[in-house]
């Protein structure tokens, strides 16, 4: 009953705000209505919205119009990629760093932009209607330009400019403005892009876990390690909140000097929860050290 009335009392009051807020903008000379800014992770053009398989999109990355992006890719923060006079296509487990600006072709030129699977896109570069063969990086700053072709295994140095309708061949290093040949790659230089991508992936999983968070976990999560940094380390300490379900039908901390001595409860030199020493003797010298207490003048 309380609820109903409740709820009632909620939508009379919300409409009366609202007939108020409409019958005072009656009086301004410049009516001025405030708008909420959408979010631009997903945003349509000209009927073509994006499809995204990908694992994580900064809430400040920018996704527009007809762009296909593959599973387990990351757009990081500021990242812009805009589909909006021709398709843009990226594959599977690309990492796309902050600022990097992807975009395609139009007029006479009208190329669209190839991204194909496990390509390494550094901070702030800019790929423009070219393509970009597997496993291949680009270095920060670096610029791809109309028609350009990036192979296989091939690494564009950093703040380097690849001129419009160059072919990069495969495992090959390229710099400077415009971009030359430098020298073929080691297997290890190779080897590193993946290892590089993988480290990104698997950051951009906690990334989008963090970002997931509701408000009341974030200020719970505060409090607990607010409460955990003031706590003595030699006594009990909260369990986090991800591995309580472990411990259902235990006494939290039932092993730890300062919350059960010497009980049935408490197993001797056994650890269920993870104490902090590895026996009641080492528990119980512990506490008494704590305290100012010789055990050998004790027993004496």
């Amino acid at each position: 009953m309380s609820q109903h009335i409740q709820k009632t009392l909620t939508s009379l009051f919300r409409q009366v705000g609202q007939s108020l807020d409409r019958f005072g903008r009656t009086f301004e000379v410049h009516p001025h209505i405030d708008l909420l800014q959408p979010s631009t992770r997903n945003l349509s053009f000209r009927g073509l919205k994006p499809e995204l398989k990908c694992s994580f999109i900064a809430p400040n990355a920018t996704v527009v119009g007809n762009v296909k992006i593959g599973e387990h890719t990351s757009v990081w923060y500021n990242a812009v990629i805009r589909g909006d006079v021709n398709p843009i296509v990226i594959g599977d487990n690309v990492a796309i760093s902050e600022k990097a600006m992807i975009h395609c072709s139009g007029g006479k030129l009208n190329t669209t932009t190839q991204i194909g699977s496990r390509v390494l896109i550094g901070v702030g570069a800019t790929i423009h209607g070219a393509t970009l063969e597997d496993e291949c990086y680009i270095g920060d700053k670096a610029t791809i330009l109309d028609g350009a072709v990036v192979k296989k295994h091939s690494i564009v140095a950093a703040g380097s400019v690849v001129s419009p309708k160059t072919v990069i061949p495969s495992g090959q290093l390229w710099s400077g403005i415009p971009a030359r040949y430098e020298r073929d790659l080691t297997s290890e230089e190779i080897t590193k892009i993946a290892i590089d991508l993988s480290e990104s992936t698997d950051l951009s999983f906690v990334h989008a876990k963090e970002q997931q968070k509701g408000w009341e976990q974030i200020v719970q999560e505060a409090d607990d390690l607010e409460e955990n940094l003031n706590r003595n380390p030699h006594y009990y300490q909260i369990t986090p909140r991800e591995q309580k379900p472990m411990y259902d039908e235990h006494v939290e901390g039932y092993t730890i000097p300062g919350r059960i001595f010497d009980s049935n409860l408490t197993p001797k030199g056994v650890e269920v929860r993870g104490g902090f020493f590895k026996s009641f003797e080492e528990d119980r010298a512990q506490v008494l050290k704590n305290f100012g207490i010789d055990d050998n003048e004790k027993k004496k």
